[in-house]
């Protein structure tokens, strides 16, 4: 409203006078509702009549207030700013969200764990190697809102109902008032497009499907079947009948939120899918779903970031799982492969050794090297020492693997990303 006066008193529809009681009247009516002096009336239409009411009451000029500008062109002028403003305080979330799993990264960053494919133990990897998965995943949410924002900071303003205005409003001029990067070129998509909307909401659902995924990971790892970590009291509860029990709340209503805000991308989709051009009234229920989402996922990463402050790593329950040696299955496929023995046929002899390990109830440590040499002249005695937890991810050579080498380089780039813009 104070920068569409002060456009109306540049296209000279206001006097300088007008203008002045304008927006000194429009000032106190935020002051007097900050400091609750003042409250909404519900039964007016609706927030931007109740305020253009106050103010006519004071000023009869304020009547003007109103000339070239529809409703449309102005509600949808509040969402955008409403909507930049709060993927950019998302944006802030998610990194320092993402500050707390880099710190217990890195206090953790000595820690292997079996890694995971099926939920079958798969081959060890660092705790850490994990976490930074977890990074990557929300360094993609900061980016993908990032982008959104381009689209979202567009400046509608001076289209009116759909076809623009008579008066001489300078829209660039606006622009600049409001702080948008730019100025919609069609006046009747102005008033139409909610895709902007939609892309936010879509990016919401992938950042909540992400809170979801990896809760349940920690889920898995919090159960005593598996007993890796100790969640924080302050995010778990008792059962009301179990005294024993510890409840994964935190994770669970995590999970839960998600396909609140999976529901509210799909009624988006539905609302917009059958609207004609133009300003439709479907459009007062658009806000209904992108608010819950935006409120949903900056909850989500506000506690999240408490939670991983307090989050304790279990090395005992871990040290069991890691007993299970054929994790080092893959590497001792590798071992044969590197001796000369081509890769399908290695796969093929550790299938046949790891059957043989099963039916003798053997470990492969336990193995003398004359059974090793029963399924292939390729094994010596170099063989024992590829089977540890430290020296399966010592032997992981490539860029972005979990080898020592490539945590560390890892730690040090997030370490340096984390005060960047994104």
């Amino acid at each position: 409203n104070r920068a569409w006066a002060k456009a109306l008193y540049k296209a000279g529809v206001l006097s300088r006078k007008e203008y002045k009681s304008i927006d000194s009247s429009l000032e106190r009516i935020i002051l007097d509702f900050l400091q609750k002096k003042l409250k909404i009336d519900f039964s007016q239409e609706d927030v931007h009549t109740w305020v253009l009411n106050l103010l006519v009451k004071k000023i009869p000029a304020a009547k003007k207030l109103h000339t070239g500008r529809s409703r449309n062109d102005l509600v949808v002028t509040e969402l955008r700013l409403y909507l930049k403003s709060e993927a950019e305080r998302l944006i802030l979330n998610l990194k320092q969200l993402q500050a707390a799993l880099l710190k217990f990264a890195a206090k953790n960053k000595e820690v292997i764990i079996p890694g995971y494919t099926h939920l079958k133990r798969a081959q060890p990897v660092f705790l850490a190697q994990l976490i930074f998965s977890y990074l990557e995943l929300f360094q993609r949410d900061k980016e993908r809102l990032a982008d959104c924002l381009k689209r979202i900071d567009l400046l509608p303003l001076g289209s009116a109902a759909l076809a623009g205005t008579s008066f001489n409003i300078d829209r660039k001029f606006l622009k600049k008032e409001l702080g948008f990067l730019a100025v919609m070129d069609n006046s009747l998509d102005a008033v139409t497009a909610r895709d902007f909307v939609l892309e936010l909401s879509s990016a919401l659902t992938i950042i909540a499907v992400n809170f979801s995924r990896i809760s349940e990971d920690l889920i898995i790892f919090n159960s005593d079947e598996f007993s890796f970590i100790e969640l924080p009291d302050e995010f778990s509860t008792g059962s009301s009948i179990m005294p024993h029990k510890k409840n994964p709340d935190l994770l669970e209503l995590s999970r839960a939120q998600a396909a609140t805000v999976i529901g509210n991308n799909s009624a988006l989709l539905a609302l917009l899918k059958n609207l004609p051009s133009g300003y439709n009234r479907d459009f007062q229920n658009d806000k209904i779903y992108i608010f819950s989402s935006l409120d949903l996922v900056n909850q989500l990463c506000y506690l999240w970031a408490k939670f991983f402050k307090k989050l304790k790593v279990k090395k005992e329950g871990i040290a069991s799982a890691l007993k299970d040696e054929f994790l080092y299955a893959t590497d001792i496929m590798e071992y044969l492969a590197k001796k000369g023995l081509p890769v399908r046929q290695a796969h093929e002899t550790i299938g046949k050794l790891i059957q043989y390990c099963l039916k003798n109830k053997k470990k492969l440590s336990n193995l003398s090297l004359a059974e090793y040499k029963k399924f292939s002249h390729f094994f010596k005695e170099d063989i024992y020492k590829i089977i540890s937890p430290q020296a399966s991810v010592k032997l992981k050579a490539t860029y972005g693997s979990t080898s020592p080498s490539e945590v560390k380089r890892q730690l040090k780039k997030w370490q340096g990303k984390i005060n960047a813009r994104l």
